[in-house]
């Protein structure tokens, strides 16, 4: 089975949802790893950035940290997960039956990628699954569940995911990129705007 990617949205940090996917995601019965959004850690660069003056370069540090900070949270939540830094880390968890949280700083700032607010963990999360040798896929290959989706129980899907409402949560996969990506967050608002770093 294909390696799956799954972008965690820092806005569902106080989603009543975000336990359900959690699970859901633990569930998948393939090879999968979490990325975590920013969420409200994410949301302090961004306020503090225009007051203090800080450069870009030390935003998109900072935000990696963010996302950071979001993935040390979700592993304090939930049982089962792990932080790793690399995919081979990520494959060495799965291998003891957890489910890895990528923590993205030192390998995005390793690879150099641009450091500028456009580098979502959107695109942070495609990044690392064709660093963690996804196979590229058509967008017919792509786990994308329905745009109304969310986890029901374990028991009810055997490890799979399932419909609810757009308005409790979004669900997207885009097609153009070319590994197999999930991208669970809080709802369509977080596209609208300024685009959101992490």
């Amino acid at each position: 089975m294909s390696p799956l990617v799954a972008k965690v949205g820092g806005s569902l940090w106080r989603s009543p949802l975000l336990s359900r996917w959690i699970a859901a995601l633990a569930a998948w019965p393939g090879p999968s790893c979490i990325v975590p959004g920013g969420g409200p850690f994410a949301d302090a660069v961004r306020a503090a950035q225009g007051p203090m003056r800080f450069s870009e370069r030390a935003a998109h540090e900072m935000a990696l940290i963010a996302m950071e900070q979001y993935g040390i949270a979700l592993c304090d939540l939930f049982g089962g997960l792990a932080l790793a830094a690399t995919p081979r880390e990520a494959a060495a968890l799965r291998a003891q039956g957890r489910t890895p949280v990528w923590r993205p700083r030192a390998m995005a700032l390793e690879a150099a990628l641009p450091a500028c607010w456009d580098v979502t963990s959107d695109s942070l999360a495609a990044w690392y699954a064709r660093e963690s040798g996804a196979p590229k896929s058509g967008s017919g290959d792509l786990l994308a569940p329905a745009p109304d989706a969310k986890p029901r129980s374990k028991d009810e899907t055997n490890g799979a995911l399932t419909p609810i409402s757009r308005a409790e949560a979004r669900v997207h996969a885009a097609p153009h990129l070319s590994c197999n990506t999930l991208t669970v967050a809080a709802s369509d608002t977080a596209a609208a705007g300024r685009p959101r770093r992490r």
